[in-house]
């Protein structure tokens, strides 16, 4: 069984499992913050609470810190591979060839974080509403404020 510490060499290619996380996650065209809905959407399906942040992801892409099991499993299922296709070369696996330029990947990356602030600006103003506040902007940012302390 392969260690997925912070193993240098043990993908094909003689890459690190972080690179190759990183162009799996870039050839279907995601971002940071859509990985991880897409690793706790996989880490709920099986009763897991687990909550990765962006941070991790950006720590496993890099591969200062080690993919544990776990969350090598939850890779496989967002990505929708066998845990026996976890880690296998480009030239071996075709099956998602990256169709975007890395400035188009930039942009994507962009792109998808700022909807995901959209989704969260609005999620606030609908529970700030909800709960009988009449400006919503005021609202949320006394709801704002209430975290931070």
């Amino acid at each position: 069984m392969m260690s997925w510490g912070n193993a240098a060499t043990d993908v094909a290619g003689g890459r690190g499992p972080g690179e190759w996380l990183r162009r799996q996650r870039q050839a279907r065209a995601w971002s940071r913050p859509e990985m991880a809905r897409q690793l706790i959407k996989a880490a709920k399906a099986r009763d897991d609470a687990s909550m990765p942040g962006i941070d991790n992801i950006c720590r496993w892409e890099r591969g200062t810190v080690g993919l544990t099991e776990r969350y090598k499993l939850y890779y496989c299922v967002a990505f929708g591979i066998s845990a026996d296709e976890f880690g296998v070369g480009q030239s071996e696996r075709t099956r998602y060839l990256p169709a975007f330029s890395p400035g188009e990947l930039a942009v994507l990356d962009l792109v998808t974080g700022i909807v995901g602030l959209w989704r969260d600006f609005r999620r606030e103003m609908t529970i700030s509403r909800n709960a009988g506040g009449g400006d919503g902007i005021a609202g949320i940012e006394v709801a704002a404020h209430d975290r931070s302390s």
